[in-house]
């Protein structure tokens, strides 16, 4: 009907707002989008993404689930509310969360990174191996990745594990600079 029109222009004057880091101005419009469609996915989505970027990860899970409740099918759901718990410690949650989208979206870089991170806070080195692993197979040599495969390098001298990082053909060997 006409408000659904109505809250599809505001959502994207909100996002435009929101893409350009104007997050009050943003996070006021979602507000005013929720008032008029309570179960606006789109709008509950986004402000729990403000929330994360402005320091309040229970707040962003909180309303990243209800958006998930609605509408359990986007990855990016998945992966933000991961994020939230990511910020919250809750690394366990963070992963089930990372894992549910990678599910829904296979290709998901980011998500295949944050579980490797959430794995290895969980002290499982080789699922986290394999994550990032599976984040190389899709960006070769993305540097984020290739530094924190290397840093798990760093901690880690057993069996297969080291083998598996020294293996790491998808990331290009930093020149060490000697004096």
């Amino acid at each position: 009907g006409r408000t659904g029109g109505t809250a599809q222009v505001q959502l994207h004057q909100a996002l435009a707002l929101h893409q350009q880091g104007q997050l009050e101005e943003a996070q006021r419009i979602y507000e005013a989008i929720l008032r008029i469609q309570p179960r606006s996915f789109d709008a509950l989505h986004l402000l729990g993404v403000i929330a994360n970027q402005s320091n309040d990860p229970q707040r962003g899970a909180t309303l990243i689930a209800k958006a998930i409740a609605i509408h359990p099918n986007f990855a990016i759901f998945h992966f933000n509310h991961g994020n939230a718990l990511m910020a919250l410690g809750q690394a366990t949650l963070a992963a089930a969360s990372f894992r549910r989208a990678i599910r829904l979206q296979p290709d998901y870089v980011g998500a295949h990174f944050n579980l490797g991170n959430m794995l290895v806070e969980l002290g499982q080195t080789e699922a986290a191996i394999s994550s990032y692993d599976q984040a190389l197979a899709l960006e070769p040599n993305q540097d984020g990745i290739c530094d924190a495969a290397a840093r798990l390098g760093g901690a880690v001298h057993i069996g297969s594990a080291s083998a598996t990082l020294i293996r790491m053909p998808r990331c290009t060997p930093k020149p060490i600079w000697r004096r």
